[in-house]
């Protein structure tokens, strides 16, 4: 939804360009406004066509569902004992690591995240 503030800013920019290269009759400011709407144009389309493409989870597997047992890991390194034994039960993320796609699938995300927050190169 960024790309709507972007557009509309991009907008008013474009008719400001517009009423100045009016009041002033400048050429040059006539261009650079054509060429500035041909910029818009091709970006709103853009950003209309790329809107919709959902991105698929990795190897199949949910991106909600990946990220949630990369929290459980996470939670599992720090605490241990019968509650969190009883919890990796009910959860069902048990089932889900006798899976090996979903295992490199988990860990290719937890990478992703490790390196979009810093912690691996």
């Amino acid at each position: 939804m960024i790309w709507v503030v972007g557009a509309l800013l991009a907008t008013v920019a474009v008719a400001a360009a517009a009423l100045v290269g009016i009041l002033i009759g400048s050429r040059a400011l006539s261009v650079l406004l054509g060429v500035g709407a041909v910029v818009f144009v091709l970006a709103t389309v853009t950003a209309i066509a790329f809107r919709g493409t959902p991105q698929p989870g990795m190897g199949g597997f949910s991106h909600d569902q990946l990220e949630a047992d990369r929290v459980m890991t996470e939670q599992m390194a720090v605490a241990g004992g019968p509650g969190m034994d009883a919890q990796m039960q009910s959860y069902g993320m048990l089932a889900r690591s006798a899976n090996p796609a979903y295992l490199r699938a988990l860990e290719q995300h937890a990478y992703e995240v490790d390196k979009m927050i810093g912690r691996a190169p």
